[in-house]
C-alpha cells in the first residue's frame, strides 16, 4: 500500500521534516480561491500514489508563475496520464510553494 497526499504529509510532518505548503486540487476546482495564500511560483504533480513515474510521464510542472499556467498544466498532464493509463484521470493535483532543496516524493 502507498499512503495518499495527506497521510504522508502527515508522516512527514510527525518526524519533524520539514514539508512545503501544499494543497490538493482537482481539475475543475476554482484556483483564485484554492490557492489563496500561496506563494508563487509553485510546482505541481500528480496526487495520485498509483501515478509512479511522474518523471517519466512529464507529469511534473515546476516554477509555474500564474494560474493559467497552472490549469493549462493540470489539463495536459490529465491528459498525458489519461492516453497513459487508458482511463480519465481525476486523482487530483499537490500544489506546492517552492521550499529550497526539499521535495515529497
Amino acid at each position: 500500500d502507498r499512503l495518499d497526499f495527506n497521510e504522508s504529509e502527515s508522516v512527514l510532518k510527525a518526524y519533524g521534516i520539514p514539508v512545503a505548503k501544499s494543497r490538493l486540487v482537482h481539475e475543475g476546482d476554482s484556483l483564485n480561491k484554492k490557492l489563496e495564500g500561496m506563494t508563487f511560483p509553485v510546482a505541481i504533480k500528480p496526487a495520485s500514489g498509483a501515478v509512479t513515474h511522474k518523471t517519466e510521464l512529464n507529469a511534473v510542472r515546476l516554477n509555474l508563475t500564474d494560474i493559467p499556467s497552472i490549469e493549462t498544466s493540470i489539463i495536459e498532464i490529465s491528459k498525458r496520464i489519461s492516453d497513459h493509463d487508458g482511463k480519465k484521470y481525476s486523482g487530483g493535483f499537490i500544489e506546492s510553494d517552492k521550499m529550497q532543496n526539499h521535495e515529497r516524493i
